[in-house]
């Protein structure tokens, strides 16, 4: 249907220009990447500054999702081993060109996953040159959907502004290299020129965006700090460029079974007549929430009434709930006892700045972006959408108060996602 819009157009389709890598870069990517597996609250952070502290005959690129992570929690951690990490700063230039002085020195360097996505080649080649260590504190957010109308995607095919390398994982390359990134399609551009723009096999309006592998090969060792590895994104990412794993085995406070058990006694699971009577009519997903947030939304405002009476129910203060849903669609639900500080995204990342939360109160049914699962798909890989809701859901319940070890109590309102979470809770 793609081709054929096209075709009715004034000027004849032509087919995407596809460039033939004679040096297919997958098949020299055999890197080993060291995971520590294990969940929150089992003392990972704590643990790798001790491991760290004890070689530092080479310098620590440590990285983390959050900025208040990298500001508040890095220095302390540091200070406390009596290592120093240089933090670039606001105010003090541009904090890419802040990291690279700091890698040209040799220095400990400690920034957030966003800032990654603005190394240059040089940055990538002072890693290597340096032999920087890297740290990754959760998984990077490697691929996620790059929104580029179709018309737009057609329009830069026929004109040949872009061609795309199906040799190398369907890289899109910019042609036009004299256009500024201030045009039209700056952004396009500027993610091309990094090396970091991808398509789909099955579709030309499938693009997806994630960070050049380049910053994992060009370390001397690469650490991944996460939790539940297995059938997450960055497994199916590693295996697609051929980057293998192992187990980094170092003491931590809590193993993952001594962590369950402890969340087992925990949480405590709302169940009530409205629940049930929403994970039974209201599938919650995306889509559902798209087509019932349109004019009136009757099923969304007696979703609301239901949420209200949850939280009127639960016996927790105002202040000390939250709840996730869409981001887009919370406004339908914001008014009486649902407000605005309620909200967390579905994908908050670490942050202790929720932890006096004891009511978490789930309204999402969460699927894998279409684009991403059709491009890992593309390349070969079966995408488990049950672990990565689970993988969701573990980091946001963990933004309460039960990562400081308090009891808490959680409202899944999609019964797929609470049998999920209960399932492997139970295992």
């Amino acid at each position: 249907p793609r081709v054929d819009e096209f075709n009715r157009r004034k000027r004849p389709y032509k087919p995407p220009t596809v460039v033939l890598s004679s040096n297919h870069e997958g098949s020299r990517m055999t890197k080993k990447l060291e995971i520590l597996d294990s969940l929150p609250g089992s003392g990972k952070t704590y643990a790798i500054f001790n491991y760290m502290e004890q070689d530092q005959s080479r310098p620590w690129l440590y990285l983390s999702p959050m900025k208040d992570e990298i500001n508040t929690r890095v220095p302390e951690e540091a200070q406390r081993v009596n290592m120093e990490f240089q933090i670039p700063e606001e105010g003090k230039g541009t904090l890419s060109l802040q990291v690279l002085d700091y890698f040209r020195e040799g220095k400990n360097v400690a920034c957030t996953h966003a800032l990654t996505m603005h190394f240059s080649t040089e940055h990538i080649q002072l890693i290597r040159d340096m032999k920087y260590r890297v740290v990754c504190d959760e998984e990077l957010d490697l691929i996620g959907a790059f929104e580029l109308k179709a018309a737009d995607v057609d329009f830069l095919l026929h004109e040949e502004m872009i061609s795309v390398d199906y040799e190398n994982f369907g890289k899109v390359t910019f042609n036009k290299q004299e256009m500024s990134y201030e045009a039209k399609y700056g952004q396009t551009k500027l993610l091309c020129d990094r090396g970091c723009l991808f398509m789909s096999k099955r579709s030309t309006s499938m693009l997806v965006s994630y960070l050049s592998p380049d910053l994992i090969l060009a370390s001397d060792r690469f650490i991944l700090l996460t939790y539940n590895f297995g059938g997450s994104i960055m497994q199916a990412f590693l295996a697609l460029h051929e980057i293998n794993t192992e187990t980094l085995d170092i003491p931590l406070y809590k193993t993952t079974v001594q962590v369950k058990e402890q969340l087992r006694e925990l949480f405590t699971f709302v169940d009530s007549p409205s629940i049930r009577k929403i994970q039974e009519e209201y599938p919650l997903t995306k889509s559902w929430w798209t087509f019932n947030t349109k004019g009136a939304a009757p099923n969304v405002v007696n979703l609301k009434k239901k949420i209200s009476g949850v939280i009127q129910n639960s016996g927790v203060n105002t202040e000390d709930i939250f709840l996730t849903c869409p981001v887009d669609h919370f406004p339908k639900l914001k008014g009486g006892r649902i407000r605005e500080e309620h909200f967390i995204a579905y994908n908050k990342r670490a942050t202790n700045q929720y932890s006096n939360r004891k009511l978490a109160i789930h309204a999402y049914n969460l699927y894998m972006n279409l684009a991403v699962k059709s491009y890992l798909q593309d390349y070969g890989f079966i995408i488990n959408e049950d672990s990565y809701a689970l993988n969701q859901a573990i980091q946001w319940v963990f933004r309460g108060c039960i990562r400081k070890g308090e009891p808490m109590k959680v409202a899944f309102l999609s019964q797929r996602m609470q049998s999920v979470f209960k399932d492997w809770l139970a295992a």
